[in-house]
Order: structure tokens, then C-alpha cells, then sequence
């Protein structure tokens, strides 16, 4: 799906191309709608924002288990499982973007909206792999 959600730049509905970072709230077509919600979900979305977040010294938090994590992450990225999230966020610094991983951008997504409703500055990375490539280039 991430790989879907980062070539897809457009679909139409009932004739008319509907740009994929539109506000689709305008669109009722359920098929715009969710295809909306899904590439939000999984991340891909705004890799611009991410880049920017990381020149000004964003955290990035890999949202997989331990074991997971201990197979590959983005270097310098802290490790705090999804299921810990909402015991451990406070820690975390209000005034530095936070950009969430995970495998494949669910987890990440979950964690994003969590961290976005407490008031932090958050982006769905999606895939670790994603990332790490955002961080060397």
C-alpha cells in the first residue's frame, strides 16, 4: 500500500481528476474519501514536511516491538512500541517535530493521530526503510 500511496498522485471522480492532497472533504465520492484516509494512513503523504522537520532536529520514533526494531531502524531513532506510546509521549519534547515509523505505516499512522491529539507536531513517516532513506539523503 505505501508503495501505492507514493506513485498514485490522482484519481478521478464522476469524471473529474481529484489531485490525492486536495482537501477531499469537498469530494463525497466514498472512493475518494477513502482512498484519502488509507494514504494518510500508511503515510507517503508529505515528504516535504518531513524533511523539513528532520533539518530542524526532529525525533524520530520507531513505533515496532522491540524485536523488530533490533533487526534495523533509522540510525539515531528511538525505539518506543506502539502498545508504550501513551505511558512514554509525555517524555517526549513538545517544541521538536516528532516523525513515527514503524513497518509498513499503520502503526506509525496510530501513533501519529495519538501524538497529533496531545498537541505534539507529528508526521506518519510510514515504513522505516522511508525514513532512513529521507535521513541519508
Amino acid at each position: 500500500m505505501a508503495v501505492l500511496a507514493s506513485t498514485v498522485t490522482s484519481i478521478t471522480d464522476r469524471g473529474m481528476e481529484v489531485p490525492l492532497d486536495c482537501d477531499c472533504s469537498k469530494h463525497n465520492n466514498p472512493k475518494v474519501l477513502m482512498f484519502s484516509f488509507l494514504k494518510n494512513l500508511v503515510g507517503g503523504s508529505n515528504t516535504e514536511g518531513m524533511v523539513e522537520a528532520l533539518q530542524q532536529g526532529a525525533v524520530v520514533i520507531d513505533v515496532r516491538s522491540r524485536a523488530e526494531f533490533s533487526g534495523g531502524h533509522v540510525a539515531g531513532s528511538k525505539n518506543i512500541p506502539l502498545n508504550e506510546l501513551g505511558s512514554q509521549l509525555h517524555k517526549l519534547p513538545k517544541e521538536r517535530p516528532i516523525i513515527f515509523c514503524c513497518a509498513s505505516g499503520a502503526r506509525s499512522g496510530s501513533a501519529t493521530s495519538i501524538a497529533k491529539g496531545e498537541g505534539y507536531t507529528a508526521f506518519n513517516g510510514g515504513p522505516w526503510t522511508t525514513v532512513n532513506a529521507l535521513t541519508r539523503g
